[in-house]
C-alpha cells in the first residue's frame, strides 16, 4: 500500500505535468502572452526544469519588464539556481 505523501507528490506530479502540456500550448499559440505565465513558471520550478525556465524569463523580461508575471518567472529561475537573494529582489519587483 502506498504511503499518503507518496501519494500526494505522485498527484501534483500528474497535476504540474498536465499542466506544463497545456502552458506549452498556450505559448505555442500565443508567444507574446505573458498573462499567466507565473504559474507556468511556478510548474516548471516544481519540477525543477531550469532550462525551460530559464527560456521562459528571458523571453517574458525581453516582451515586457514591466509585467508582474515576467519579474515572477525571472525569480522562479534564480530561485532554482539557488541565488535566493537576487530571486527576493525579482519578486519584490513584481509586487
Amino acid at each position: 500500500m502506498l504511503n499518503f505523501e507518496y501519494k500526494l507528490n505522485l498527484c501534483n506530479l500528474l497535476i504540474n505535468n498536465a499542466s506544463l502540456r497545456l502552458f506549452q500550448e498556450v505559448r505555442e499559440l500565443e508567444p507574446y502572452r505573458t498573462d499567466f505565465m507565473e504559474y507556468y513558471s511556478t510548474a516548471l520550478w516544481h519540477l525543477q526544469q531550469e532550462v525551460s525556465l530559464s527560456a521562459l524569463a528571458q523571453d517574458m523580461l525581453e516582451q515586457d519588464k514591466m509585467s508582474a508575471a515576467a519579474w515572477c518567472c525571472a525569480g522562479n529561475c534564480l530561485d532554482l539556481q539557488k541565488d535566493r537573494e537576487q530571486a527576493l529582489k525579482f519578486f519584490q519587483r513584481a509586487i
